[in-house]
């Protein structure tokens, strides 16, 4: 069984964990990418210690139901952080290929274009 110090150790390290997931889908909404970076950073340094504490108290904290339902709702925020992010990707990737079509069609034309002169230009040589 979990010491209560290690019970409420590993319990704070998940409610950081929780803080950090939230934190990060609000600069994902936003659109602060900078700031996601240094957070993913921030959330793999605290990711590392939760383990490193779960590795040798891993058979007590199977046998403590609050602690696998909090871990269960931890590995679904990040799911849902990680679905988020592909459907943002999606959506980029739908953009970009717009932009690339767009481009292809406009270039259809512009070259041809440039070597046209206007009949005002023509006349008032």
């Amino acid at each position: 069984m979990l010491s209560i110090n290690d019970f409420n150790h590993l319990r704070l390290l998940y409610d950081q964990f929780l803080k950090m997931n939230a934190h990060i889908k609000k600069l994902v909404l936003a659109g602060d990418w900078e700031a996601v970076n240094y957070a993913i950073q921030d959330k793999e340094k605290l990711q590392r210690k939760i383990l490193s504490f779960e590795k040798p108290h891993i058979e007590e904290i199977k046998k403590c139901p609050e602690l696998l339902n909090f871990r269960k709702k931890l590995i679904q925020l990040e799911s849902e952080n990680i679905d988020l992010v592909k459907s943002l990707r999606n959506d980029i990737m739908k953009e970009i290929s717009n932009v690339k079509l767009a481009k292809k069609i406009l270039n259809a034309y512009e070259p041809t274009t440039n070597k046209i002169t206007s009949t005002f230009e023509i006349k008032d040589e």
